[in-house]
């Protein structure tokens, strides 16, 4: 029973102070300051193509809340604007300007440019706009895509009976743009 007793008390004691140990070691880590691994991007300026809406205009409402200079782009500028880009040719939701009101809520500066990202002189005058307006581009989003309103049509069909012209929807603005904006 004595025994016992003195094996007890070493356990506890053993224990308490491996928590010790434990706790002295992770003291310089556990009491350090986090570090942020973020990119400081204030006064740095960022295109943002097919910004109207989606992945785009979350993307330019990021860069906005980091400080900077957002140019978004795509075919929709406002309400006003004629809009059949969605399945069916029925009109998407969203906007640059809604986009930019997004953008300035987060902390950036937004501008708005009505660019058709399938039309190389378009976005060559959107290039040269920046660059005449700010002196730098400091970061390209491609992500205009203007097949949204073709895949429905195609969906569930094997590739051969989709036809070459699915082939030049996608790839036109989606990857050939892209190229032409790099």
């Amino acid at each position: 029973l004595f025994f016992r007793a003195v094996m007890a008390r070493l356990m506890t004691c053993c224990s308490l102070f491996v928590v010790v140990v434990a706790v002295l070691l992770a003291a310089p880590v556990l009491l350090a300051p986090a570090i942020d691994l973020a990119p400081d991007l204030k006064g740095q300026v960022a295109i943002v193509t097919g910004a109207s809406r989606g992945i785009g205009r979350g993307i330019a409402v990021g860069l906005g809340e980091q400080g900077c200079t957002v140019y978004v782009t795509g075919r929709t500028l406002d309400a006003t604007t004629p809009n059949t880009a969605g399945p069916g040719g029925i009109p998407q939701k969203g906007t640059l300007r809604d986009t930019c009101a997004a953008v300035e809520e987060a902390g950036g500066k937004c501008i708005p440019v009505q660019v058709d990202n399938g039309n190389d002189q378009q976005l060559q005058a959107l290039f040269e706009q920046v660059m005449q307006e700010q002196g730098q581009i400091d970061i390209l989003v491609n992500n205009a895509f203007s097949a949204v309103g073709h895949l429905p049509k195609v969906m569930g069909k094997p590739f051969w009976e989709k036809g070459i012209e699915t082939w030049d929807i996608i790839n036109h603005v989606g990857l050939r743009s892209q190229y032409v904006a790099s």
